[in-house]
């Protein structure tokens, strides 16, 4: 494994456990919300939550663009850089997009 190839892993494994963090965060918030209130939120038409919805819908279209390739690229058994290249991409578009759901769901139980 060359350093590249480290590093990527390790840059990998750094975002992969930051996301795992937020992730939760983002159930405990959902947990905390209830299901009866959290589809008042879905239900309410703000216009600062439709953007949310709209940009939360690119970045995840995105993030399966990514791992459809990172898949493709593994099994076309191109080299661990590319393959850690795309994987990252895709770790941090879920990580943006856990942050917009983390966001909302922060100024729902504010308010």
């Amino acid at each position: 494994m060359s350093k590249l190839e480290l590093v990527g892993m390790v840059i990998l494994i750094g975002l992969i456990s930051y996301n795992f963090k937020l992730s939760l965060s983002v159930k405990r918030l959902r947990n905390q919300i209830g299901k009866a209130r959290l589809n008042e939120l879905y239900q309410d038409k703000s216009q600062q939550l439709l953007d949310v919805i709209h940009e939360k819908r690119k970045w995840t279209i995105l993030s399966q663009i990514l791992i459809f390739a990172s898949f493709v690229i593994a099994l076309m058994g191109v080299k661990l850089v590319v393959l850690l290249y795309f994987l990252i991409l895709y770790t941090v578009t879920t990580i943006y997009i856990n942050r917009l759901t983390q966001h909302v769901f922060k100024s729902y139980t504010q308010h």
